[in-house]
């Protein structure tokens, strides 16, 4: 006998496919550079509970999120994203935003099969 899926679960990976969505939606519609784009997309990144994701995603998720942060010397106020933003080459940025349509598209396709 099946057992009957978590309603909390299936709310929080839901949400979790809501944000990835969103900065999706940041870095195609966002008027700045792509690594302006990125650092506004970092916002609802932020709020992606990386344990929701299936492990193959999550590990891609974790890496970007690395890559995104990875400057630790950085002057005084200025937090890893911008800091690493700031350093960070044009086409490091737009792979970086590649990897996260990605990892969107995998992540929802993921869910409608196991919500279908």
């Amino acid at each position: 006998m099946a057992t009957k899926p978590d309603p909390e679960l299936i709310a929080a990976r839901l949400y979790a496919a809501e944000k990835l969505g969103e900065a999706v939606q940041t870095l195609a519609l966002h008027p700045a550079s792509i690594k302006d784009r990125l650092r506004a997309a970092a916002l609802p990144l932020a709020a992606v509970n990386p344990m929701l994701l299936p492990i193959a995603i999550r590990r891609q998720f974790e890496q970007m999120i690395r890559e995104m942060t990875s400057k630790s010397e950085r002057p005084k106020g200025q937090g890893a994203l911008s800091a690493t933003l700031y350093r960070m080459r044009e086409s490091t940025a737009v792979r970086i935003a590649t990897r996260l349509y990605s990892i969107e598209g995998e992540y929802a396709g993921w869910l409608r099969d196991r919500c279908a």
